[in-house]
């Protein structure tokens, strides 16, 4: 699995969906970790993606470490931490090279923006509700774990590894069946570009909701098409982003080039209605997906009822200090880092390190691993950076010009990864493994990096 990129919500700024918040300044309560995820996995399983992501709480320190301390150097591509910045640290490199992000708003209780904090958490909205790519990451119906932090002004949130096998075709959608209340309108914002932009569409138009479809347990699947229509069969126009659309022109030149929707959104597929829907109306939608490999077909429909509002209308009404009624709230002790099961109470066992080595030449990478770690999942992250020099006298410096991200299975002790061959280039190549449990003993994360030449 390849993604490129990962993505930043909103442009750095305020979100015009948003409005500001006005009115007298209000103290701001921070989600926590656990409180996020509990969240999440309710957003989830109302929508009828499997919930029960646990958290890396050493990816939720690298999401804080990013947010309280690094210092962005003036357009640099936010997915990254520059060794020579401000508040550089290794594990805040990774968590925003793994996350979703969200920048620059304002932890004032004024006019300057919209305030982070609990208020943008429901069992409905999370703060990247209006930006369709992100949602695709923290929906991943196989995705197994996930980390948050935020800082007011600030949030971070991923979701890692994608490791939930389907034994039969699965098929998943946000919002999910039967969902009421459905915005009727959105204008999604968020970079590099929308899904909307891929589909064809203006990114400044106002659409219909954007609507998440997952094909799982299918070898190779291929999104043939997507019809919706009201309940009472009245057809209406949608627009598709498969996963092989070609990609847009990136809104912000920091952003590499070269990604396809399937590649920022794991294969996921986007269908868009151009225009507004009906308020108050029950609609069908139904997407055709075949397998390659066998030529099977399936079909996947989503029912769903349009409220009377858009969604820039729901999200800044959203009550401040408000939970969902099931919240849970997850505590974890110092010392030993429990292993936590969805709704159940920790489990304290022994925890370890786990040693990888990293050894790196110029056309390949190899990982070096105990085998307690044979049969887990590593994220290996390959920048290719080169030298770009402003003036024919100024200090030259790399920058980051392609990203590949793939999820390997460690099937031996060690594994060889290829590196591509581009005269000039040097390559930047991090690994991280998820924390795992073997026996009685769970191992913490294990991340390793380096750099060639």
């Amino acid at each position: 699995m390849l993604i490129l990129g990962m993505n930043v919500s909103s442009s750095l700024a305020a979100p015009p969906l948003a409005r500001a918040i006005s009115g007298p300044p209000v103290e701001v309560q921070l989600v926590s970790a656990p409180e996020a995820v509990s969240m999440l996995n309710e957003q989830r399983e109302a929508n009828g993606i499997p919930g029960g992501l646990v958290e890396v709480p050493e990816l939720s320190q690298g999401c804080a470490e990013y947010l309280d301390n690094y210092e962005l150097e003036p357009g640099q591509y936010p997915h990254e931490e520059i060794p020579t910045q401000p508040g550089y640290s290794p594990l805040g490199n990774e968590a925003a090279s793994m996350s979703d992000l969200v920048l620059g708003r304002s932890s004032e209780g004024t006019d300057s923006g919209p305030l982070i904090g609990v208020q943008w958490w429901t069992i409905r909205f999370n703060p990247w509700s209006d930006a369709p790519l992100h949602l695709a990451a923290l929906f991943d119906p196989a995705a197994a774990a996930t980390w948050f932090a935020e800082s007011g002004t600030g949030a971070c949130m991923g979701t890692f590894p994608f490791e939930r096998h389907f034994a039969a075709p699965a098929f998943y959608s946000y919002p999910g069946p039967g969902t009421t209340n459905v915005p009727m309108a959105q204008r999604a914002d968020e970079l590099p570009w929308t899904p909307q932009e891929a589909a064809g569409l203006p990114s400044t138009q106002v659409t219909g909701p954007n609507f998440l479809l997952f094909p799982e347990g299918v070898n190779e699947p291929k999104l043939l098409g997507v019809e919706l229509a009201t309940a009472a069969g009245a057809s209406v126009p949608v627009a598709v982003a498969n996963p092989e659309s070609m990609e847009p022109e990136p809104t912000d030149p920091s952003f590499p080039k070269g990604y396809t929707v399937g590649d920022y959104s794991r294969g996921a597929a986007f269908a868009i209605p151009p225009a507004p829907l009906n308020a108050d109306t029950s609609y069908v939608l139904t997407a055709k997906w075949e397998e390659k490999t066998t030529s099977s077909s399936f079909t996947q429909r989503v029912d769903f009822t349009t409220g009377s509002e858009t969604l820039e209308e729901m999200m800044p009404g959203l009550p401040l200090l408000e939970f969902p009624s099931s919240f849970q709230s997850i505590e974890t002790s110092q010392g030993e880092v429990p292993i936590v099961e969805p709704r159940v109470q920790p489990i304290h066992i022994v925890t370890r390190a786990l040693s990888v080595r990293l050894r790196l030449r110029n056309n390949a990478a190899v990982l070096t691993v105990p085998a307690t770690a044979i049969g887990q999942t590593a994220l290996i992250t390959v920048k290719a950076q080169r030298q770009v020099c402003a003036h024919r006298y100024s200090r030259c410096e790399w920058h980051t010009v392609k990203i590949l991200r793939r999820d390997d299975k460690l099937r031996s002790l060690r594994t060889t990864v290829p590196l591509p061959h581009d005269p000039g280039d040097r390559f930047h190549v991090s690994v991280t493994l998820p924390p795992f449990t073997s026996g009685a003993t769970s191992y913490r994360v294990a991340r390793v990096e380096g750099v060639t030449g």
